[in-house]
């Protein structure tokens, strides 16, 4: 892991999730699609090398096979809110987890169209309307 890669944001963003969460060996990351999936690796690469804490890492596909009942859903983005929505009921019909935890790099918070709010948020941005994501 490069430190060009590790960006302040991602380390504060870190420390809030491990400050939050007291044992860290009761977590799984659980990435939504592509990008959740690949900083869902990238944050489990982070703890192991700075914290020396092994985190398991699943797809939203896969996340049934958990052994862990707590659960972070990752995401890159936090926009309307419907995808995240989607997951967590996903997650909660297999019965595997007793907790979720939201976990979003960027949240657009004036997109939102259902209420929902991540647990865990790297930086918080206005998006105009008309600019596409």
């Amino acid at each position: 892991m490069d430190a060009e890669t590790v960006t302040p944001v991602f380390i504060r963003w870190m420390h809030s999730i491990t400050d939050e969460i007291a044992d860290m060996e009761k977590v799984c990351f659980v990435g939504i699609h592509d990008r959740g999936d690949q900083l869902a690796k990238h944050m489990a690469e982070y703890l192991l090398a700075k914290e020396h804490i092994s985190i398991s890492v699943y797809s939203l596909k896969s996340c049934a096979k958990a052994e862990k009942t707590t659960a972070i859903l990752v995401t890159d983005l936090l926009c309307t809110g419907k995808t995240c929505c989607h997951a967590v009921n996903k997650m909660l019909a297999t019965g595997a987890f007793s907790h979720i935890y939201l976990a979003t790099m960027t949240d657009a918070y004036n997109r939102r169209n259902v209420p929902i709010k991540a647990d865990f948020v790297g930086e918080r941005r206005f998006i105009p309307e008309d600019e596409k994501l």
